[in-house]
């Protein structure tokens, strides 16, 4: 199941303590990272996002790099003019990593099809063994340097549907 880049499912999110829960006798919510988990406590996790510029090798080494070194999550913006292409680079990213959780932070429903992005992220999501989450924006960047202006919020709601129903 592709879920967004926001994620909900692992733990209840992060609350800033209220000056009210010292006073009340409770304790503010403790972070710790997610290998110090406790059950039932929040956590917090950290990704890297990389801007995709050759050479892949490259961006690929990080990746695993990053792996390594305990991030939860790899990420890159989806802009087809600025950058390398996401969905072949994140093939090779998702062969060569286990754990992280990959995707687009954000790829858009404008320069993108989105029955292409659908199928995509499917054989991404079977790639990687289930890690992918998909990040959905309004084409800010992708559709300004060709001269076009963002898609409404609108939209990329209606193509989060669509891509979910598929």
């Amino acid at each position: 199941m592709l879920r967004p880049c926001a994620r909900t499912d692992r733990a209840p999110p992060l609350r800033t303590p209220q000056m009210s829960d010292c006073s009340l006798g409770r304790n503010p919510p403790t972070m710790r990272l997610p290998s110090e988990k406790a059950r039932g406590e929040a956590v917090l996790s950290f990704g890297v996002t990389f801007m995709l510029d050759p050479p892949v090798s490259r961006t690929v080494g990080w990746a695993k790099l990053a792996e390594e070194h305990g991030f939860d999550a790899v990420w890159a913006w989806d802009s087809h003019v600025l950058w390398q292409e996401f969905y072949t680079t994140f093939a090779l990213i998702a062969a060569n990593t286990d754990r992280v959780r990959l995707g687009p932070c954000v790829t858009n429903p404008a320069t993108r099809d989105i029955t292409v992005t659908a199928s995509a992220m499917a054989t991404l999501q079977e790639i990687s063994g289930g890690r992918m989450d998909i990040g959905m924006g309004r084409g800010d960047s992708a559709r300004r340097v060709i001269g076009q202006k963002p898609v409404t919020v609108e939209h990329v709601e209606q193509a989060c549907r669509f891509i979910r129903d598929l």
